[in-house]
């Protein structure tokens, strides 16, 4: 009698592309550490060589449950003097939750950049004090990181908004809740004096919303296509896809 056993293996990719990036270790990177503290969660991660640590800022998991936003990381990176129940309203004086927070700082003498959403202000410029409070913080955290620090660069170093639409479109965001499409937007100082944000420059970069740019795409797609058939021409270049 003969007896034939067969061995099955089963080939796991060693690759695991969850742990492509890791939030903690990139701040670290950028010389942001994790809070240890009831307050944030614990836990730490390395600094690269060479990086100081940055009191100005501290990476939090507030967002762990993803309640505070739901379109936000678990980790974020917030100015050190900024508490958990600021934060908190924050989010809900935000256009979908998404409160200000650092996406990346320069390593080398701190300038930083931040995203959020627009202001939820509505016709009534309705105001927030711990919105302003975090957009503050978020300007003195970039500014005393500069080299060499110093109290005049913190008091007189502006924080400048980008932001990316017509100032017409922001303006109509404020009004958006009169057609019931949810709270009204707009921008910061957005009682045409700017005085809720102190120190706040807001820039806009006139880009059309996104159905104006869904049809620039759809004409540049079909300029490259027609470039591809050789002009429409009856060649026999391929289509792009």
């Amino acid at each position: 009698t003969t007896t034939t056993t067969t061995t099955t293996t089963t080939t796991t990719d060693a690759f695991d592309g969850w742990l492509l990036y890791d939030a903690c270790s990139e701040y670290a990177r950028m010389g942001v550490v994790m809070q240890n503290d009831n307050d944030s969660g614990g836990g730490a991660a390395a600094l690269a060589p060479g990086v100081a640590a940055d009191a100005a800022w501290k990476l939090v998991d507030w967002n762990a449950e993803y309640t505070l936003c739901d379109s936000y990381p678990r980790w974020l990176c917030v100015p050190t003097s900024i508490s958990r129940v600021t934060a908190g309203v924050c989010a809900q004086f935000r256009d979908r939750g998404r409160l200000p927070v650092l996406s990346w700082r320069f390593r080398g003498f701190g300038p930083a950049l931040c995203r959020s959403s627009q202001p939820l202000v509505g016709l009534r410029s309705a105001t927030c004090e711990q919105d302003q409070q975090l957009l503050t913080a978020i300007r003195i955290a970039a500014a005393a990181a500069t080299a060499p620090p110093s109290a005049s660069t913190v008091t007189n170093t502006p924080l400048i908004v980008i932001d990316a639409r017509p100032k017409a479109n922001a303006l109509g965001n404020q009004a958006r809740s009169l057609g019931g499409f949810g709270p009204g937007g707009g921008f910061e100082g957005a009682d045409f004096r700017g005085e809720d944000y102190n120190d706040c420059r807001v820039e806009f970069c006139g880009i059309g919303s996104i159905h104006v740019m869904r049809d620039s795409w759809m004409r540049m797609y079909a300029l490259f296509n027609k470039a591809g058939d050789g002009g429409g021409g009856g060649g026999g270049g391929g289509s792009t896809d």
